[in-house]
């Protein structure tokens, strides 16, 4: 038992002092062969192809959500959401690698970092909206009483349900997309 044990450790060194370092080599030396233009068109092709499938069965999951929703089965559909949810952060995700393969970075002032996305959720909600006791009146509904409950600086709307953080709540308020509410929230 320990024979194998230390001749399996042996094999584990040679690969990563040995054999690893050959392989990365070789495939820097292919990466360098193949033509750059064409390699980020096939990429391209491949995001878009794999987008429209997470993209159908999105549609799938918001049919079967919606029909949990109606036969009241909370649970499933508390499931499917959070699906949802990861589907289309996946689908934010490739289009985010697209708009780099297609040289993102050349047209300055339209992309926005993930610090500027940082920065905007951390912007207060009580420059935004006038809050008292961590209760605000809601724009999103005809509202008398507060009943927009605002904590870690995420809001919530005990009358109509809307939930978000800052920039959701720019976006929503003021009909900006999400780059227009995070630009206007640094």
């Amino acid at each position: 038992m320990v024979n194998s044990e230390n001749a399996m450790i042996a094999a584990r060194d040679v690969f990563y002092t040995q054999v690893a370092p050959d392989i990365r080599k070789r495939i820097d030396e292919l990466r360098d062969a193949v033509d750059q233009e064409w390699a980020k068109k096939r990429r391209t092709a491949f995001l878009k192809a794999s987008m429209a499938e997470i993209i159908e069965m999105l549609f799938q999951l918001l049919e079967d959500h919606g029909s949990y929703l109606h036969r009241k089965q909370t649970i499933a559909a508390l499931l499917t959401h959070a699906d949802i949810r990861k589907k289309v952060k996946e689908v934010l995700r490739l289009q985010l690698e697209i708009f780099d393969l297609r040289g993102g970075d050349a047209s300055p002032g339209i992309r926005i970092s993930e610090e500027d996305i940082r920065r905007a959720r951390e912007f207060p909600f009580t420059e935004l909206i006038e809050v008292k006791r961590g209760m605000a009146i809601c724009p999103f509904h005809e509202d008398h009483d507060p009943s927009f409950h605002i904590k870690n600086n995420r809001g919530f709307c005990f009358g109509c349900g809307w939930r978000g953080d800052t920039i959701a709540f720019v976006m929503a308020r003021d009909a900006k997309t999400f780059t227009a509410a995070v630009r206007s929230l640094l």
